[in-house]
Formats: structure tokens, C-alpha cells, sequence
């Protein structure tokens, strides 16, 4: 984004200054020196990570072996075949990284105070590659407005999905 915007301020403020200014690259280079020259750095919040399990490659060939056994004995199509997940979304996400000064030692985040309110979006890629449109699950019996037609959407009073009537 800093790149963007450096391209954005560079062709609308000095373009009468920098003749070139539309073939600006605004490359690594670039952009790590402006760093150091400016005194900013990249400050990213720290947590403590899930540990993968050490069994994992075994686990996932054991997978694949299985799905592969399956489509045989029963004939699955490959467009039979999908990979569905389901995550939260939420209205207020706050970002892990910021750009601040070298010698701040802390900083205080802007939120929208909306950190609660969420929507369950489910996203399914079939075995032949087929991307499905996204569902959207919202809490609540009001459906929102101007949403994007490519999605499917559903509401849901605990907001959820599990078995009830979509409302497309």
C-alpha cells in the first residue's frame, strides 16, 4: 500500500517536478531505503502460533490415499469431489503489522468498536478445480443490503450454518 500510494502522491503532487514520475516503479529497493531514511519500521504484533503436528505430511498423504480409494470404488467425478471451509469474518479485523516510527515503543490501534459482529463465510474449490460461489452466513433474520450477486446468502438467527432454510 505504501508503494501505491507513494506512485498516487508522486503523479498528482509533483508531477510537474518529476517529469518521469508515471514510470516510478516504487521498488524494494525503494521502499526499504525510504524506510531507513524516514526512521520507520514494520511493527508487527507477536502471539504464540499453533504447532503444526510432526505426522503432518503422513497425515495428509493418508488423506489424499483414502479420497483416491474412494473415487475409484464408488466412480466420483472429479467435479463430485470438493474441499469446503468455513471461517469467521469479522466487520472490525485488525491488522497485525503498522508502520511506525523506530523509537515508539508502543502504539494505539483505530477500531470501529464493531470486534463482536461477525459473518460465517464458507468458500468450496471442487477436485477439477472449480471455484463454487462464496455463502455468507449472517446473524440475525433481516437480510443485509448491497450485497454482490456472485454470492450466496444465507441468514441465520445464532448465525451459523447447520440445517435451515437458505434464502437466496
Amino acid at each position: 500500500m505504501v508503494k501505491i500510494y507513494m506512485k498516487e502522491i508522486l503523479i498528482k503532487e509533483f508531477a510537474h517536478i518529476y517529469l518521469n514520475s508515471k514510470n516510478f516503479l516504487a521498488s524494494d529497493r525503494w521502499y526499504y531505503g525510504f524506510f531507513k531514511q524516514s526512521g520507520f519500521s514494520l511493527r508487527c504484533k507477536t502471539k504464540i502460533g499453533q504447532k503444526l503436528s510432526a505426522q503432518l505430511s503422513e497425515k495428509l498423504l493418508e488423506f489424499q490415499q483414502f479420497i483416491i480409494k474412494k473415487q475409484k470404488q464408488f466412480e466420483y467425478e472429479l467435479y463430485e469431489i470438493g474441499n469446503m471451509d468455513e471461517t469467521p469474518v469479522y466487520f472490525d479485523m485488525v491488522r497485525n503489522l503498522t508502520i511506525e516510527n523506530c523509537d515508539v515503543k508502543s502504539m494505539q490501534v483505530q477500531t470501529t468498536g464493531n470486534k463482536k459482529n461477525w459473518f460465517i463465510c464458507v468458500l468450496t474449490i471442487l477436485a477439477d478445480s472449480t471455484k463454487l460461489p462464496p455463502i455468507v452466513t449472517f446473524k440475525g433474520k433481516q437480510m443485509p443490503k448491497n450485497l454482490p450477486s456472485r454470492i450466496i446468502v444465507m441468514m441465520h438467527p445464532k448465525g451459523w450454518m447447520d440445517e435451515f432454510e437458505m434464502k437466496i
